[in-house]
């Protein structure tokens, strides 16, 4: 009997989930990824995440994304620096380690066109482009896998429309990344 107790007592951990997309657990995640439509460039994002219920997520991170954008004849890098918030709704799961979400946000920040306004000012040339503050609200859907009870791989594609930015409006952003629970 004592047997059975002990097996008991060691097995049954192993066996259980833990409580994801539970009211009040919360996560960090780290994700990189490209701008596939800005000649690859790279997307950086740290964040984090609570659950609201079961189906509703609220994530805050910090954004890094640089753009080689191509205007008029010339490449040139633009640099996005931001923060973001954005509500997600789990669509689709098997309530153990997979979760699609669907859902949108905002993200405030600093759009740097680096030497696209020295470019075309040059020769006598005049133009209005200069790096500046920025908002664009997105659209984003999430798959999350876990691989361990408190452990995610993630991926996060990102529409976003830039109405203030002089050199690009829209962006697509395609990141995998890792998030991890805290409870």
């Amino acid at each position: 009997m004592k047997r059975i107790i002990a097996s008991l007592i060691i097995a049954l951990p192993l066996c259980a989930y833990a409580q994801r997309h539970s009211i009040g657990i919360s996560g960090v995640e780290l994700n990189g990824g490209i701008l596939p439509e800005a000649g690859a460039g790279p997307v950086v994002s740290v964040g984090y995440s609570t659950y609201l219920s079961s189906k509703s997520i609220l994530r805050f991170s910090a954004d890094y994304l640089n753009n080689n954008i191509k205007l008029y004849k010339d490449r040139f890098n633009v640099t996005d620096y931001g923060i973001s918030t954005d509500w997600q709704r789990t669509l689709v799961t098997n309530r153990t380690n997979y979760f699609i979400n669907f859902g949108g946000g905002m993200m405030i920040g600093y759009e740097d066109i680096g030497s696209i306004k020295t470019k075309y000012n040059e020769n006598g040339l005049k133009n209005n482009m200069k790096s500046r503050f920025i908002v664009s609200p997105f659209i984003s859907a999430t798959a999350e896998l876990f691989v361990k009870n408190n452990t995610a791989i993630i991926l996060n594609i990102r529409k976003s429309y830039t109405p203030l930015s002089d050199v690009k409006n829209w962006n697509s952003a395609i990141s995998v990344g890792v998030k991890q629970l805290l409870f």
